[in-house]
């Protein structure tokens, strides 16, 4: 049976390290495309002006959404080091 259905989801990353690692872990699911930045011609590059990765993430992904008009996934990948300290600490 063939599914009519199909999704087009924007990654919104500059990075085609990134979008290539993300593109491999869901090429899996069906009806699912996920496009690049570059692949819908954005070069725009989105500011992050917040505190937190996931503060950043959320911006990230309304502001590329609102211009490519796509459902879009933003993940800030921000490494956190507070466990060193608080095992200094303690």
């Amino acid at each position: 049976m063939y599914n009519y259905f199909s999704m087009k989801i924007l990654l919104a990353t500059h990075n085609p390290s990134k979008f290539e690692r993300y593109n491999n872990l869901l090429r899996e699911v069906a009806n699912l495309e996920l496009v690049s930045l570059q692949g819908v011609s954005i070069s725009e590059k989105v500011d992050e002006p917040f505190a937190t990765a996931k503060e950043n993430a959320i911006h990230k992904a309304v502001k590329y959404a609102r211009i490519s008009q796509l459902p879009t996934l933003a993940v800030d990948e921000a490494v956190t080091t507070n466990f060193l300290l608080r095992s200094l600490v303690h």
